[in-house]
């Protein structure tokens, strides 16, 4: 039988405008047995600390790099990509590691330079910016940005309010846009549910629904893979930049505010088709609780 002591864990939760996870600091300690299961656990909101999923903030083996980072969505799945996230523990390395403003955290084998832009370490926020490689060419006969997105026309009687043609996007892990007349999507959570799993046969996709596009700016409802609507989703939001830009909503090298119910994100896309992704993070609470 564990001791009180195995039983229980420290954590911090942290969140990038209302996407929030639970982070677990693995720096100079044994990582967690059975991470989904644990992040399964954890993210009960009901039942335990509660989150979008579970952060392991890992050692890397490049010692240049600031920290390996761990995602793991609430149904215990791994993510691939989680720009939020991200933006939370490159501020907790800044303020409480005096990791250097600028620093690199790896995740799933990619190297995301992270700066932060203004810290606030007595309130635990800041603003920070990745720095995303290009997206995943998925129409290579295509030029320009209309190269990274693939139309899935087939879809498109799933959707009732649907205004386009919805669009795959894959920024590290992948996205499927749908554009809408407004936010106010009948059936959503069964529309999203039903989009995650048969917008590309054998792979579940995280969904973002984009109206109130203007030359710079729109706003979207997420449905996250394995965990459900979210409050904001970074990497969704870059995922958006791209198709927009792509079918020229958007200008490229313009800034481009993508609002989502949790607060505004800023994305960029750069001559070299990089993605720039800049908002806050802040720091809700830490605390030690029971696993089992």
């Amino acid at each position: 039988m564990a001791s009180a002591e195995q039983s229980r864990i420290k954590f911090l939760r942290m969140h990038g405008c209302g996407n929030d996870y639970v982070f677990i600091d693995c720096l100079s300690a044994s990582a967690p047995q059975q991470p989904g299961r644990l992040a399964q656990q954890l993210s009960d909101r009901n039942r335990s600390v509660g989150g979008d999923g579970l952060v392991l903030i890992l050692p890397s083996v490049n010692p240049a790099n600031a920290a390996r980072m761990q995602m793991f969505n609430a149904d215990g799945t791994e993510g691939r990509l989680c720009g939020n996230a991200i933006r939370c523990l490159a501020m907790w390395l800044h303020q409480e590691r005096n990791a250097a403003a600028v620093m690199t955290i790896e995740m799933a084998a990619q190297q995301i330079r992270c700066q932060v832009t203004q810290s606030r370490p007595d309130e635990k926020t800041a603003r920070v910016c990745l720095t995303l490689p290009p997206p995943r060419i998925l129409s290579p006969a295509a030029s320009g940005f209309r190269r990274y997105v693939r139309s899935v026309a087939e879809i498109q009687q799933l959707i009732p309010e649907q205004e386009a043609v919805p669009l795959l996007v894959d920024v590290g892990n992948l996205h499927l846009i749908v554009p809408v007349a407004d936010m106010g999507i009948s059936n959503f959570e069964q529309t999203a549910k039903i989009l995650e799993h048969k917008a590309v046969p054998g792979r579940r996709v995280n969904v973002e629904f984009v109206a109130s596009v203007v030359a710079d700016s729109c706003e979207i409802r997420i449905w996250e893979r394995g965990t459900g609507e979210t409050q904001s989703c970074g990497s969704g939001a870059c995922a958006v930049a791209v198709a927009g830009t792509a079918t020229q909503w958007f200008q490229q090298g313009d800034g481009i505010c993508v609002r989502s119910p949790g607060g505004p994100l800023e994305v960029r896309l750069d001559a070299s088709d990089q993605i720039h992704l800049e908002g806050e993070a802040a720091e809700c609470c830490r605390g030690m609780t029971r696993i089992h």
